[in-house]
C-alpha cells in the first residue's frame, strides 16, 4: 500500500472514531432526557410507584457514566493515531540515517531492491 493510501486510510480511521464518538454522546444525551422525562413524570404517581422509577432513573443517569470514560479513551486513541501519521508523512530517507553511510561492503551493503523500494515510498 503506497504511503498516500496509508495516509488516507488513517484519516478515515480518525473520521470513524469522532463520528463514534459523536453518535455515542448523542445517544446518551438521549437516554439520559428520557430518564428526566420518567424521572417528572413519576413526580404524579404515588410515594411507592415514584420511589421505584426515582430509584431506575437514577440507575440510569449512573450507568450513563461509561459514555465519560469511553469518549476519553477514544480521544487518546485519536491523538495517537495522529503521532503515528506525523511520523509516516516525514520523508523515510531523511530518517534513514544508516543510508548515510557512504559506500558499503558488499557484504552489508543495500541491495537495489532494497533501494527501489525505499525510493517508492
Amino acid at each position: 500500500m503506497s504511503l498516500d493510501k496509508k495516509a488516507k486510510r488513517i484519516s478515515q480511521i480518525q473520521n470513524e472514531l469522532h463520528s463514534v464518538i459523536i453518535e455515542m454522546t448523542e445517544a446518551v444525551n438521549s437516554i439520559l432526557n428520557i430518564a428526566e422525562l420518567i424521572d417528572g413524570i413519576a413526580q404524579g404517581l404515588s410515594p411507592d410507584i415514584t420511589h421505584y422509577i426515582k430509584e431506575q432513573a437514577t440507575q440510569l443517569f449512573e450507568v450513563s457514566e461509561f459514555h465519560d470514560i469511553t469518549v476519553q479513551r477514544l480521544i487518546k486513541v485519536i491523538n495517537t493515531i495522529k503521532i503515528l501519521d506525523s511520523h509516516l508523512a516525514e520523508d523515510p530517507i531523511k530518517n534513514e540515517t544508516s543510508l548515510l553511510n557512504g559506500p558499503q561492503l558488499l557484504e552489508t551493503a543495500l541491495h537495489q531492491e532494497t533501494i527501489d523500494n525505499i525510493l517508492k515510498r
